[in-house]
């Protein structure tokens, strides 16, 4: 599932739902997570076929190593989950605003109701505090520049806001 199936996803008619996106970057982390640890178990299951079985360790030290190594892959796979989530979450939420900053662009919407639901989602998505009296071309700039959104050159952003 990519950030811009996540982000269309989270937005039903009106407005965003960051709680489905948060929800569906865990989702997803976990699926990526639990098949390499299926994949890690098969590869493991097939390794030990191969391998000549001999008494290596009492029963104490196989018990014991067995335990810290469950303890030490299952911190791995939480790590990797956790930070799996959290990028796929960042990418949809800057995907989510970027789709919104456009559409405030390529519509030319710069009336004060537009441009406090820009502010408000900035806000909420990806934590910028704006402020809608600094104007539209202000407020596109800053939040093009958090979500690395390349703005055309030439592009005619009114400094205040239209009435």
């Amino acid at each position: 599932m990519t950030a811009a199936l996540t982000a269309d996803l989270a937005t039903p008619r009106w407005g965003f739902s960051t709680v489905i996106i948060d929800s569906l970057s865990d989702q997803r982390a976990e699926s990526v997570v639990g098949a390499g640890a299926f994949v890690v178990a098969l590869l493991l299951a097939i390794a030990s076929m191969f391998v000549p079985s001999c008494v290596l360790l009492s029963t104490f030290g196989g018990v014991l190593l067995a335990v810290l190594g469950t303890a030490l892959l299952v911190g791995v796979m939480d790590w990797l989950r956790r930070r799996i989530a959290s990028r796929h979450r960042e990418r949809s939420r800057r995907t989510l605003l970027g789709s919104d900053l456009h559409s405030v662009l390529s519509e030319r919407l710069f009336k004060k109701a537009h441009i406090e639901g820009l502010v408000s989602a900035a806000r909420i998505l990806v934590g910028l505090q704006l402020d809608v009296a600094a104007g539209p071309k202000a407020v596109c700039e800053a939040i093009a520049t958090a979500i690395n959104y390349p703005l055309p050159p030439g592009l005619d952003i009114p400094v205040d806001i239209l009435a």
